[in-house]
């Protein structure tokens, strides 16, 4: 690659720019890995520390449940903690705090990935998923193409549906879903960046990926669809686009 660099115009200065990004690139790799250990010791003496006040809360029934601490910001716990909040406002927070929470976990509802003065906002480089003639551009996270059958899995404990070629349709991926990089054929997610989970995995495994948002709500599940990791395209297969387009004139 810096032998191609160095036969174009400003080759040598492209060259040394790419080797000064390159070092900076890794550099900062390290840094953030070796970091994580000294974070995870302090989150976790923190979440023991709130996990503590709730419990003690609980005991003295100012709170109902083991993990309603979770869903009160810091001063929100303190206050009931030195009997400043009331009551009723408090166990109001909390239920409506948590309907919400299951609500996202259970993928009921889709967060705007930008938020500006409280509003959320789309960046012009993000994909929509809005397929004209059966295709729908997100971002690309993994070189390749191919097509095969989609599987929307919107939860870890349903991986069990992924058959060997599919392509994996999810939010997004952790450590817990690496074992089903072996046996999938590429992956769509609607959340992360270059340096996701997911997207370093299929990276690993060259496997196509592209991050598509709202991508388990467009793609059916048993689709057939064709991943292109270089263009960070998605294209519905014929039958299942214009079931789309008759879907919408309805």
């Amino acid at each position: 690659m810096l032998a191609g660099m160095g036969g174009n115009l400003f080759g040598s200065i492209k060259i040394e720019g790419f080797k000064l990004l390159h070092a900076y690139v890794l550099k900062f790799l390290m840094v953030r890995d070796d970091e994580r250990h000294y974070i995870d010791r302090v989150t976790f003496a923190k979440k023991k520390h709130f996990r503590e006040i709730g419990r003690r809360l609980v005991e003295r029934g100012l709170l109902q449940r083991s993990d309603d601490f979770y869903f009160l910001a810091q001063h929100e716990l303190y206050g009931v903690w030195e009997g400043q909040a009331s009551g009723p406002l408090v166990e109001s927070k909390i239920a409506n705090r948590r309907q919400l929470f299951e609500r996202y976990l259970a993928r009921a509802v889709v967060v705007a990935p930008y938020v500006q003065d409280g509003k959320p906002v789309e960046l012009e480089t993000e994909g929509g998923p809005e397929a004209v003639e059966g295709v729908m551009r997100g971002t690309g996270v993994s070189r390749g193409s191919v097509t095969g059958t989609a599987r929307v899995v919107p939860d870890l404990k349903q991986i069990g549906r992924v058959q060997k070629g599919e392509i994996l349709v999810c939010n997004s991926t952790d450590p817990g879903w690496a074992s089903i990089f072996s046996i999938i054929s590429g992956l769509v997610m609607e959340t992360g960046g270059m340096l996701a989970h997911g997207s370093c995995l299929s990276r690993e495994y060259s496997l196509p990926a592209v991050t598509l948002r709202h991508a388990m709500a467009v793609i059916e599940d048993g689709a057939t669809i064709t991943v292109n990791g270089d263009t960070g395209e998605v294209r519905l297969a014929k039958s299942t686009a214009d079931a789309h387009q008759v879907a919408a004139g309805d």
